[in-house]
């Protein structure tokens, strides 16, 4: 992913972004900081602009505009045991400092005290940004963090027993939410089945409740057909569960999305079964900046 080179500081870039163009949150500024393809991806979705037209507004905040095409890496399988090993190891080194009888959630905020940022920069640099480095990277740690964490608990419960045919784990200060997209989508379709459709009711109906939380949806496919075709494919289907969530009353200022194609495996492509494993849209849930300024002051 290529990095922004800004004109003065990115304070006073977001800024001038925000002044000419008031769809833009703080959010998705934030989301977005220093990330080229994010910032792409979001300005198209808030302002309704074609990926050239986008480009020509950044060169206004560039250095060097960014016109060169990214080039694709080669995937790189990411497995979510690797990212939980990573997790699991800083709770064995966190229990010698909270002791053996602390919680799942107070854990996990010494473990976001000092690490939830920096071990969301290491799974986001290994596995190209992932939804589940996001969650992490998201985390404020500490006594705050405990209670995001109890509350993301009771969250987490509530999607468990509602959603069917999805996988919903917790995750740092998160929610982790996984949709086969073989459940979702005919081949070659970004349209959303009507099993999908229950699902994501559901989901929505949470969301709602829970509305002190930012949502991240990301698409991915597997690694057949062009790569290029496969990523704008993962974008829509990224691009149609936000929809339907907004539809059911899910504000879009809490959504982003991006479709990665084949770039974020979880297994190898070398048969059906790790083909279907990889054609998947996920979904993550963190706390947003209301809930962790009430999460500090210990009012949730």
């Amino acid at each position: 992913m290529n990095n922004l080179t800004i004109k003065g500081t990115w304070t006073e870039a977001k800024g001038k972004l925000k002044q000419k163009y008031a769809q833009l949150t703080d959010d998705d500024l934030i989301l977005v900081e220093g990330k080229t393809d994010e910032l792409y991806g979001r300005l198209q979705q808030r302002l309704g602009k074609s990926l050239e037209e986008i480009k020509e507004v950044l060169k206004e905040y560039l250095v060097v505009p960014i016109e060169k095409e990214r080039t694709m890496k080669k995937p790189v399988v990411f497995n979510k045991a690797m990212t939980l090993i990573a997790i699991f190891t800083l709770v064995i080194v966190s229990q010698g400092i909270i002791g053996c009888g602390a919680s799942k959630s107070v854990k996990g905020g010494v473990i976001g005290a000092g690490a939830g940022g920096a071990i969301g920069g290491v799974i986001g640099h290994k596995a190209g940004n992932t939804v589940v480095g996001a969650i992490i990277g998201a985390a404020v740690g500490g006594t705050a963090g405990a209670l995001i964490g109890q509350k993301m608990d009771r969250q987490a419960a509530e999607l468990q027993n509602d959603l069917k045919g999805a996988t919903v784990q917790r995750v740092g200060e998160g929610i982790l939410i996984t949709f086969n997209s073989g459940l979702q989508f005919d081949t070659n379709s970004s349209l959303l089945q009507p099993n999908t459709k229950t699902n994501l009711n559901s989901l929505s109906s949470t969301l709602k409740k829970y509305d002190d939380t930012l949502i991240r949806i990301e698409g991915h496919t597997d690694n057949v057909g062009e790569s290029l075709y496969n990523e704008r494919l993962s974008e829509k289907r990224a691009f149609s569960v936000e929809d339907y969530l907004s539809l059911q009353g899910v504000r879009k200022d809490r959504m982003t999305t991006r479709g990665y194609g084949e770039e974020q495996p979880l297994n190898n492509n070398l048969t059906e079964d790790e083909r279907r494993s990889n054609r998947r849209v996920e979904v993550a849930i963190f706390a947003n900046k209301a809930m962790k300024k009430l999460a500090k002051q210990g009012k949730i």
